[in-house]
């Protein structure tokens, strides 16, 4: 479906070196060890791994619906994604290096999520270039001042993180999964504290929100001009790319939902301070439907659907602060890292840019905003 609304290892298997290709970098993944540490669907994993027929059907009856609805039923977050998988779906694509950001660690105490960047160390160390060459880890800014023992105690674990990603995707419809535990939490005081000290510890913020959130991450990004924000998959547009769940269910729904995603990226745009991740826009709740498919979409396919999105992004934010990035493995449900990445380079040949703003957008823009070559 295209929007018919929007304008013209550690690891067991031997790897010594990146795939030889371009110097492109990822900006966005998730690793996971389900079967070794902390995540809420651990349990399950060990208990059913090996029939992945039993798993599906005791996590539908485990799990919220919403949250198995965000995923799609066919997804990729009750399997192991370790270097190994991630390196096989990049491998065509000339991505030599890439970010990895924070992946549902269980946080039962402000500390525990510290592990996960421990954890991703041990892979930089044992894997080389294979592992991240960035790191952005989860705190729980709610702690207030607090927190800043927590993000030293993560910037102490590995010389790679660059930045927290407290996750801000609240929405009122029941059956779009919130990931934040209450709406607005960037105008709480206590929060707004532990924000604060992420800026003392020259730390990024990677800042996750639905569309309708939009506003209120420009007022964050314009109270705190000194911080450094992310915005991730470009403000995820419920429904903007078909039917999910009641929202965007015609072309009237979806015309209100593109109009006003594009007011809220065009007022975050605005702060000179805020970055735009190129990313997401396959996941189901956007609405495209391709996880519900036994073929995944090609490049001819996507481009069109993807396109009007991308560039509507772009063209707001420049490509000093666009960078593409995969979000692999939860897109993994839709579509192959290739064929994201065939889409992303006609979209550049859409635009007619030149080789240094193709650059941006592959490399250099991710590289500036996550200090990649900064010395450790």
């Amino acid at each position: 479906m295209t929007v018919d609304v929007l304008p013209a290892l550690v690891c067991d298997a031997p790897m010594t070196s990146p795939p030889a290709a371009r110097e492109l970098v990822d900006p966005h993944i998730h690793l996971w060890d389900l079967h070794k540490n902390p995540y809420r669907q651990r349990p399950l994993v060990r208990l059913l791994g090996w029939s992945r027929r039993a798993l599906d059907l005791v996590a539908r009856l485990a799990f919220p619906k919403d949250l198995l609805e965000f995923f799609g039923e066919r997804n990729h977050a009750l399997e192991d994604y370790l270097l190994p998988e991630y390196w096989a779906d990049a491998r065509p694509t000339g991505v030599t290096r890439y970010v990895h950001i924070q992946a549902g660690w269980k946080d039962k105490r402000p500390m525990d999520p510290v592990g996960e960047t421990r954890w991703l160390e041990g892979l930089r160390q044992s894997a080389g270039p294979l592992g991240p060459a960035g790191i952005v880890a989860y705190a729980d800014l709610r702690l207030g001042a607090a927190v800043d023992e927590v993000l030293k105690a993560h910037i102490a674990a590995s010389p790679a993180v660059r930045g927290v990603r407290y996750m801000l995707t609240w929405h009122p419809h029941r059956l779009v999964h919130s990931f934040a535990p209450a709406p607005a939490l960037t105008k709480d005081p206590t929060w707004r504290a532990g924000f604060e000290a992420l800026i003392r510890n020259n730390l990024s913020f990677d800042a996750w929100v639905y569309h309708h959130q939009l506003p209120e991450l420009a007022a964050l990004a314009r109270d705190f001009p000194q911080a450094r924000i992310v915005l991730c998959h470009v403000g995820t547009p419920v429904g903007l790319g078909g039917p999910f769940h009641g929202l965007g269910e015609d072309p009237s729904a979806r015309a209100q939902i593109r109009d006003e995603w594009l007011r809220g990226l065009t007022e975050l745009a605005e702060r000179p301070n805020v970055y735009c991740k190129l990313s997401g826009l396959t996941m189901p709740v956007v609405g495209f439907g391709y996880h519900q498919r036994e073929r995944k979409p090609d490049a001819d396919e996507l481009t069109p659907a993807l396109s009007p999105l991308l560039r509507a992004a772009i063209e707001r934010f420049g490509v000093e602060r666009c960078m593409f990035a995969s979000n692999f493995p939860v897109d993994k449900v839709s579509l192959e890292l290739d064929t994201l990445w065939t889409v992303h380079h006609r979209v550049m040949d859409e635009l007619g840019l030149d080789a240094a703003a193709r650059a941006r957008l592959l490399r250099d823009t991710a590289v500036e905003c996550y200090r990649l070559d900064a010395p450790a």
